[in-house]
């Protein structure tokens, strides 16, 4: 059972699955069900490919509808926050952390939610841009969802979930677009704002923000954030499928809590290439994330960095390139294991 705590926003995320053998076919299904499901909610917001998003007036009412939808829906989950992930270190634990959900100040209505954004935009990118180009070839190197768009000839496309404002307002995407270029400077960025200026945002922004880089065809999206993992069936846990269907790489941070990375999104997900934080002798530095969630430890000073930085390097190698032996680092920047020292 969810504490009341996890429904701070008084928002839900209810997913539902079409059947058929076409798109068409799916639509249909999930219109059926949604019509027989929702008949008598009235706090629906937003929808998109069998995604809704409905706010509530309480985290009560909130709780008490996730509960009758869990098992009616394919997901039922909280709209709960999530944060960057630099410079927030805790004392080290080795067991199962206490939940600490970030709150955020978002209360949305139906003009104005990330879901709402993203049909907009897909909407308006169908009648002005070509069709994407093909997985072997394509648009943009890198998607980062962070806090906006530093000013840079790398951001080829700019765009926000969470306003008009593109520009970022925090400072966090200005040093993930620096460690991006650090390790490939020829990389093209499209930047999609969904974390605010205090480096907060929410599950569904996020979601929205993989679902359009997922649309424009990017080859890797960028996450360095992170948040406790409240099911282990996450709506991002379905972005990060599809976009492993699309042939995209995804790149999460471990988070920085000295805590085991299974606990936490995105880096507990399947299908995410998880990156924890060590020094130059490759030991894990004090406050990154650890475990089996985490493929690769990063030279750098947090998690965040570390994802950005790997994010970068994968632009212009292939994962092959990277040397799996015990001890062994590449390029002076990744290693497959923590040194002794670290706890694996």
């Amino acid at each position: 059972m969810k504490r009341l705590s996890a429904f701070a926003s008084g928002r839900l995320i209810v997913t539902l699955s079409g059947k058929g053998d076409t798109d068409e076919e799916k639509a249909a299904d999930i219109e059926a069900r949604s019509a027989e499901l929702f008949a008598d909610e009235e706090n629906i917001i937003s929808s998109y490919n069998g995604v809704f998003l409905i706010q509530y007036d309480s985290a009560e009412a909130a709780k008490e509808a996730c509960e009758r939808y869990s098992t009616l829906a394919d997901i039922a989950e909280p709209d709960i926050g999530l944060a960057i992930s630099d410079d927030e270190e805790v004392e080290s634990e080795d067991t199962e952390p206490e939940p600490e959900y970030i709150e955020t100040d978002t209360v949305m209505t139906e003009e104005d939610n990330p879901l709402t954004v993203l049909n907009d935009m897909i909407s308006d990118d169908s009648e002005t841009e070509p069709e994407s180009d093909s997985a072997e070839d394509p648009r943009y190197d890198i998607a980062l969802i962070d806090t906006g768009a530093p000013e840079n000839d790398s951001v080829i496309k700019a765009v926000s979930m969470i306003g008009d404002s593109v520009e970022d307002d925090n400072g966090h995407a200005a040093r993930m677009l620096d460690y991006i270029l650090t390790e490939n400077s020829n990389a093209t960025v499209l930047s999609i704002k969904a974390l605010d200026s205090s480096g907060k945002g929410d599950i569904s922004a996020v979601y929205a923000a993989m679902e359009y880089a997922i649309s424009q065809n990017v080859r890797i999206i960028n996450l360095s954030l992170s948040a406790y993992a409240t099911t282990e069936n996450s709506v991002l846990a379905e972005a990060v499928k599809e976009a492993k269907e699309a042939g995209i790489i995804v790149i999460g941070a471990a988070g920085n809590y000295s805590s085991n990375a299974m606990y936490y999104v995105p880096g507990n997900i399947e299908g995410v290439l998880t990156a924890g934080s060590v020094s130059n002798d490759g030991t894990l530095i004090e406050m990154s994330n650890y475990g089996e969630c985490v493929d690769y430890y990063i030279v750098s000073s947090s998690t965040s960095e570390a994802a950005a930085r790997l994010s970068g390097w994968l632009s212009s190698h292939d994962i092959s390139e990277i040397l799996t032996d015990v001890g062994a680092v590449t390029d002076g920047l990744i290693y497959t294991a923590i040194q002794e020292g670290g706890q694996n």
